[in-house]
């Protein structure tokens, strides 16, 4: 199986080894000049993007298991003219998948599912030959060959957003033609993910928010993390922007964040997501076996 667990690093200039036989406070203050250049040379960089205006958000970088560097750049809400903080939750796209597989590996740990089970172990829409072969591993690692929602019709259309019920959204996802046999090859799919939030709200009986809050954000402490199941937009999430074709800002076009579900729902702070991370790395949410899957290049 094939995870993909997303780590930002970055790098800054060329660090010089020193030896002492001094007392440690000389130490510490040689590690403070060190974190203080690294902290103008990072500022540099972020500088740059912002001011070319490349880059509005959050920064957080840690250095040896801490958080030494956070900052928040730009606004949160150009129309209210609200700027960011550190507090600042985003809606963060498909990094929801990460924690979305670690939650499905939790419930494999507790016996609620298996890997090999099958959409048709799940769903009537899947009683089918072809949903007989697509497993959970194969959603978990985009080898499912369900294609992903871009080929859907009427998906860039708001009326689909407003008007399609999660329900409805299965049997959309089940009346498309696989690309692939499943296994076969890799195709990135958020269809995929959606299912496999649904999939945990059939084993757990309870709503996928409900589910991931109380398994991994309460657990981690991750007080500003949630998951969005409307269309609804409301504080403290961080209005969307895209750029139009004068080069300008405009709000991002509504859609029905239910209908991402565990691809792309959750929103989250960046120091919420150095938490998980961080646990990722711990006994905190998965056996070693699983964290060997989970890293599988």
């Amino acid at each position: 199986m094939k995870l993909s667990v997303i780590t930002w690093l970055l790098f800054i200039g060329s660090m010089t080894s020193f030896t002492f036989a001094t007392a440690s406070s000389i130490e510490d203050n040689v590690d403070k000049k060190l974190n203080d250049e690294d902290k103008i040379k990072i500022e540099q960089i972020i500088n740059h993007y912002v001011s070319s205006r490349a880059f509005e958000g959050t920064v957080l970088i840690a250095k040896s298991g801490k958080p030494f560097f956070q900052k928040a750049y730009g606004f949160a809400d150009r129309k209210e003219s609200r700027p960011l903080d550190n507090n600042s939750a985003f809606q963060i796209a498909s990094l929801s998948k990460p924690i979305a597989a670690t939650l499905v590996l939790m419930l494999e740990e507790q016996g609620k599912l298996t890997l090999e089970d099958t959409l048709a172990d799940y769903f009537p829409e899947y009683d089918s030959a072809i949903g007989k072969q697509i497993t959970i591993d194969n959603l978990l690692s985009h080898t499912s060959g369900i294609p992903n929602h871009f080929v859907i019709d009427g998906w860039f259309n708001p009326d689909f957003h407003r008007n399609t019920s999660e329900q409805e959204f299965v049997k959309i996802i089940a009346k498309l033609p696989p690309a692939f046999p499943p296994g076969s090859a890799y195709l990135y799919s958020n269809p995929a993910y959606f299912l496999l939030g649904k999939i945990v709200e059939l084993v757990t009986e309870e709503s996928y928010a409900t589910t991931i809050k109380k398994s991994i954000f309460d657990r981690l402490n991750m007080k500003q993390s949630g998951v969005a199941t409307g269309i609804e937009t409301i504080v403290p999430y961080v209005q969307a922007y895209q750029w139009d074709d004068q080069g300008a800002y405009r709000t991002q076009t509504t859609k029905n964040m239910a209908l991402f579900g565990a691809g792309a729902a959750i929103y989250t702070t960046a120091e919420d997501l150095y938490r998980f991370d961080t646990a990722l790395y711990s006994d905190k949410l998965l056996s070693d076996t699983n964290k060997k899957r989970i890293f599988n290049p």
